[in-house]
């Protein structure tokens, strides 16, 4: 494999104005990451997760292909003004895939940040009308990288330490109240963090994650009320214990213990 981080295509503050400006890839599109920062007004990025704002100082990252997309919101008045760069070949997606799965797709990049900096140059190399040293510009990506992963590292366990009592907090909250169909998502909202930092720091201090908890939780309230009451219908002691419905409380519980309600009835 060449030891390059090669440099497709760049873009310096260029601007979204309408809703035209709608971006959509497949698990077929080719192969290629793409990083784009928002200087100025405000973009979404969407794929499987959910979708996500994209204010100023925050940058999005997709490894190609995949199921995403990202454009000018519907509802938006002020331009979305960005920098972009494309990068291809297997070690831009390698290494800017290992970024995405530590931070998730959509990351801070501070203006006066020294990682911006060299954000900076790469589009500018690739822009430049000069015959382009590639080597060059692999040093300025290769800057880049390991500059923005040192400060999201840096950001990363300061908002970790400043989230465990929110998390604290959560998890009161689904004791108190298990009968709230809260999903994971949700649950990183009421800490103001986004799903994939949620499930990070609610893994690292609790060592299983907020999903399997939040199942875990609502199948021991359903088996605490069907001890308490043998005649209470199943519907009832679904909605109350956070599941949709009788039915999915029933294919829960088989799967986590093996017997069905009403044998745990009996039992």
């Amino acid at each position: 494999m060449e030891p390059l981080l090669t440099i497709f295509n760049a873009g310096l503050r260029e601007a979204a104005v309408s809703t035209r400006y709608h971006h959509t890839f497949s698990a077929s599109s080719a192969a290629r990451v793409i990083v784009q920062w928002t200087r100025s007004g405000c973009g979404v990025y969407e794929d499987g997760h959910g979708s996500r704002l994209l204010p100023p100082g925050s940058a999005f990252v997709i490894v190609l292909p995949k199921v995403s997309q990202y454009y000018y919101p519907h509802d938006s008045t002020a331009p979305w003004v960005f920098d972009w760069v494309d990068l291809v070949g297997p070690l831009a997606a390698t290494l800017f895939g290992g970024l995405c799965e530590k931070f998730g797709p959509v990351i801070p990049l501070r203006p006066k940040g020294t990682a911006a900096i060299h954000f900076h140059r790469v589009i500018t190399a690739a822009l430049s009308r000069s015959p382009r040293d590639r080597w060059a510009e692999s040093r300025e990506a290769y800057a880049f990288l390991s500059e923005w992963w040192r400060e999201s590292l840096q950001a990363f366990h300061a908002d970790e330490d400043g989230k465990t009592k929110e998390i604290e907090t959560v998890l009161a909250l689904c004791r108190a109240a298990p009968f709230r169909q809260m999903t994971v998502k949700e649950l990183a909202a009421e800490c103001g963090v986004s799903r994939e930092h949620f499930t990070r720091l609610f893994t690292r201090q609790l060592g299983v994650s907020p999903a399997l908890w939040l199942r875990q939780r609502r199948l021991a309230v359903a088996a605490a009320l069907l001890r308490e009451d043998s005649a209470r219908p199943l519907a009832l002691v679904a909605r109350e214990a956070g599941f949709a419905n009788g039915r999915q409380l029933m294919a829960a519980f088989r799967r986590a213990y093996g017997v069905t309600t009403e044998e745990y009835r009996r039992s």
